[in-house]
């Protein structure tokens, strides 16, 4: 899907656009010595090339992730980094309610194998 990327600034208390027009997808990745039972995905921000990744953040929790249908938005946070800080993101959908509920199925699929997983 296509949309705006934003990065939340703590020091400034609010989401700072990053970049304008580009995709979110959704990818479904296999570790190494790990059943594909289950599943393990990735909240990916790329640009329209593919060659450019925004952001790459593993999907482990439904208690990181907020989709706002209403206002076409995805909201998700990051692992803990060492200085302590915890990054978020927030990517505004620009294509309409009908893209919003297609993610809306997405997620629920891959939420629910990430908590099947043996």
């Amino acid at each position: 899907m296509i949309g705006h990327f934003f990065k939340y600034d703590s020091i400034l208390d609010k989401n700072v656009l990053i970049k304008e027009g580009i995709f979110l997808v959704i990818d479904r990745i296999n570790k190494p010595g790990q059943s594909n039972f289950g599943g393990h995905y990735l909240i990916n921000v790329i640009d329209p090339a593919q060659t450019i990744s925004y952001t790459r953040c593993e999907i482990t929790s439904d208690r990181l992730l907020e989709l706002v249908t209403k206002d076409f938005t995805l909201m998700w946070l990051g692992d803990i980094r060492p200085s302590g800080e915890i990054p978020a993101w927030c990517f505004y959908m620009t294509q309409g309610s009908e893209v919003v509920n297609q993610l809306k199925g997405v997620l629920t699929k891959c939420l629910v194998e990430t908590n099947t997983r043996e």
